[in-house]
């Protein structure tokens, strides 16, 4: 996997140890481990937020909305848990960076 390529919130299931890592733009955050017990089935859910202590809590990103945090939960529940607590919270946009060098004038 070429790492220069991926963008905050891209994600990954480990094949080896059945866990879900999300990229931050910086490091890998394990929202930890995907599998059954007991034969049940396990479902990921994924809620948006603009702080780990849920402010702007969404289970759905509308088009066009920014959120700075990612959360991530795992259980054996087919609904989304409505609790912003219920999820493991990851930072997925960054600060923004300096201003570029001004380009050439257009036509």
């Amino acid at each position: 996997m070429d790492i220069s390529t991926l963008k905050a919130g891209d994600s990954y299931i480990a094949d080896s140890d059945g866990h879900i890592y999300t990229w931050s733009g910086e490091r890998w955050n394990d929202g930890g481990k995907i599998s059954g017990k007991d034969g049940k089935s396990q479902y990921m859910h994924i809620a948006w937020a603009n702080s780990p202590n849920g402010d702007g809590f969404s289970l759905i990103k509308l088009s066009g909305t920014e959120y700075s945090y990612m959360g991530v939960c795992v259980n054996d529940y087919e609904n989304d848990p409505g609790e912003f607590d219920k999820y493991t919270w990851n930072l997925v946009k960054g600060e923004t960076g300096a201003p570029g060098a001004t380009g050439p004038q257009g036509p």
